[in-house]
């Protein structure tokens, strides 16, 4: 009847029959070079991960934080590419350091309730939201006499934080 069945536990027999589990290695899978996910872990093709509407909040928010931090603090390198001369000028400077607040402040409090359910986040996004559409509308008014990038800029930031703010509307409610 010859020899006795090696033991499961043992490390050598695993190595050496693959019909047994070995449990000391990773879940994924070694083909060649490549890590393959086992297949309850992985997304249909095709298909994107889920986005989180408290992270996008907050990543939002800290966008709008660091555009209304540089307005504040560097009114003229700022503004410039949107306004352009009119930021080198002291009335100029005004408006962008008074936008600057304005998103700062908008920023700053959408970051604080953006990760609490029911406190208070669409009020904040919809506070912005109205911001970018009042500054994607003044920028349409004004192309004629701003810089040639700053249309496009314009309607691709504030449009595009207008497009998310209405999705975050819905997600956070």
């Amino acid at each position: 009847m010859g020899e006795p069945a090696p033991c499961p536990s043992s490390t050598s027999a695993t190595a050496a029959d693959p019909t047994v589990p070995d449990r000391t290695r990773s879940r994924t899978t070694e083909t060649s070079d490549v890590l393959v996910r086992p297949a309850r872990f992985r997304r249909p093709a095709g298909s994107l991960p889920a986005v989180d509407a408290r992270r996008a909040a907050r990543l939002q928010a800290l966008g709008r934080i660091a555009l209304g931090g540089g307005l504040v603090a560097a009114p003229a390198l700022v503004a410039g590419g949107w306004v352009g001369s009119a930021a080198d000028k002291r009335p100029g400077q005004a408006l962008a350091i008074g936008l600057g607040a304005r998103d700062l402040a908008i920023g700053i409090g959408q970051l604080r309730t953006a990760g609490r359910r029911r406190a208070g986040a669409p009020a904040w996004v919809r506070a912005g939201m109205v911001a970018d559409l009042a500054d994607l509308i003044a920028t349409l008014r004004a192309r004629d006499q701003l810089p040639p990038l700053a249309t496009p800029a314009v309607v691709a930031f504030a449009g595009g934080s207008v497009l998310l703010g209405a999705w975050l509307q819905a997600a956070l409610d």
